[in-house]
């Protein structure tokens, strides 16, 4: 099974401890997380066949899958699963969750038990999350670190064979899967394409089975007019993210930051883009949450007049020159759209197209960017708290360059502490970040994919975050 993806992995492929974004969809070809995570936030077994969590003193203690092998051949077991821990703790990628995890108890061979510093109701969403990826102890000992983060050496139902950065990674059938009879397919390949209309032509000239099609509604309405099969799914909100932190970026002046949100006409560039499938976003929480409100008051709805009087009381009666920075496999007319706006309220933009690796490094665990916005979309997970956590927790890796509404760390502190998630402090988190205009919302867009008719039982979109499939399962009719 070939897919095709726009965007190529930006960051490495076979260390989970740095693996984020795009990098993520590769991996679960050959590596897995310790349990599976379910759109209703459930998790389902996988290495770990049960759980048992404690909430004083905070724990979790995981009763593993026996007989299970990593792909060289060697065995998983609890001290690998500790190990594989402490290389996520110990890294970037998941600091916000990893800071949480105290210590490390081995019972015996296949049960560990994870000591947390306190208890957050978000804390076990993360053992069905890319934070437990499961990669080989012995591969790292045996070849060192630089080799790992281009060879993935997981438990999962394929083994790679290449890995061509920003090209393509190719996987052959794991014999000794230990789902035992998957997975059906004898291999599955990633095809990364960033231009838009190469991706297209390929597909539809039968050089793939699947297709990410970037949240493009308009190829998502002409391949399901072709008799294609398209999935949708909406999990999160596409937003610019200021560089807020810095005191001496125009971005730090929330005044600022709401003219900016004034001046976008969301609904006419929800309509262009759109395709019927996204729905314009005041809220930084997408319809399909428990916590959304459908009457959420004091939206900032496109008034040029309204960013003007703004800008002027934040000092910048003639605007300021700044930046969006997208990366290179963004709908650039989006963009350009979005840069058209902001320039009639006196706000110039130039425009930066990132590859892969250059974003990650403004984004995450790197020094962050300078009067700026950042084109990005933030994931959502059935618990708020986990995305609220993950993206703007303290500490995070995530937008090293935006602030945070005031009393943030507190409030968020009290809505994780709580045994199950309290909608009514969710709610307060919000509603702290429109006031605050910390981001700026644009839209909740549908994550689309395409398929062809015989790609069967893929699990695309069926999973706690939209870069899951079931890729042990899928299989191709005739």
């Amino acid at each position: 099974m070939r897919l095709i993806q726009a965007g190529s992995p930006g960051s490495p492929i076979g260390w989970p401890a740095e693996a984020s974004a795009t990098t993520l969809t590769t991996q679960q070809l050959t590596i897995e997380t310790l349990m599976q995570g379910q759109l209703d936030g459930s998790l389902a077994p996988g290495l770990v066949l049960s759980y048992d969590s404690v909430i004083d003193p905070p724990s979790i203690t995981l009763h593993l899958r026996k007989g299970v092998k990593f792909s060289d051949g060697t065995d998983f077991n609890a001290q690998a699963v500790k190990w594989n821990l402490e290389q996520v703790k110990a890294g970037p990628a998941n600091a916000a969750t990893g800071a949480y995890w105290k210590s490390f108890d081995l019972i015996d061979d296949y049960t560990i038990r994870i000591n947390f510093t306190v208890w957050q109701n978000r804390l076990l969403t993360a053992f069905g999350m890319p934070s437990s990826n499961q990669v080989s102890p012995t591969a790292f000992t045996k070849n060192g670190i630089d080799w790992m983060r281009v060879h993935m050496v997981g438990t999962g139902p394929f083994m790679q064979t290449s890995y061509q950065q920003d090209v393509t990674t190719t996987t052959v059938r794991n014999p000794n899967y230990w789902d035992t009879g998957k997975p059906y397919l004898d291999g599955a390949q990633y095809l990364y394409i960033t231009d838009q209309l190469t991706r297209m032509a390929l597909f539809k000239s039968g050089g793939a089975e699947a297709y990410d099609l970037n949240g493009s509604g308009r190829d998502a309405t002409d391949l399901k007019a072709a008799g294609f099969k398209i999935f949708s799914q909406q999990t999160g909100i596409d937003v610019l993210v200021p560089d807020s932190k810095n005191a001496d970026s125009p971005w730090s002046n929330p005044l600022v930051r709401q003219a900016a949100e004034y001046a976008l006409d969301k609904t006419a560039l929800n309509n262009a883009f759109g395709y019927g499938y996204n729905e314009v976003a005041y809220q930084i929480c997408s319809p399909s949450e428990s916590v959304s409100d459908p009457n959420f008051a004091g939206k900032r709805v496109y008034d040029v007049a309204k960013a003007k009087q703004l800008l002027t009381q934040a000092g910048y009666p003639n605007g300021f020159k700044t930046r969006i920075i997208a990366q290179d496999n963004t709908n650039r007319d989006k963009v350009l759209a979005e840069q058209s706006y902001l320039s009639k309220v006196g706000i110039q933009c130039d425009l930066e197209f990132a590859a892969a690796g250059q974003m990650s490094a403004y984004i995450i665990g790197g020094a962050g960017w300078h009067n700026a916005l950042v084109v990005g979309y933030i994931f959502e997970w059935p618990n708020e708290n986990y995305g609220l956590n993950l993206w703007f927790g303290v500490p995070t890796a995530w937008y090293p360059s935006l602030g945070r509404p005031a009393g943030w760390k507190d409030n968020l502190a009290a809505s994780l502490a709580t045994p199950e998630p309290d909608p009514t402090l969710i709610k307060k988190l919000i509603r702290d970040f429109y006031d605050d205009c910390t981001v700026i919302t644009l839209d909740y867009p549908a994550q689309l994919t395409a398929t062809i008719q015989n790609v069967q039982d893929s699990g695309i979109y069926s999973r706690i975050q939209n870069y899951y499939w079931n890729p042990q399962n899928v299989w191709l009719s005739k």
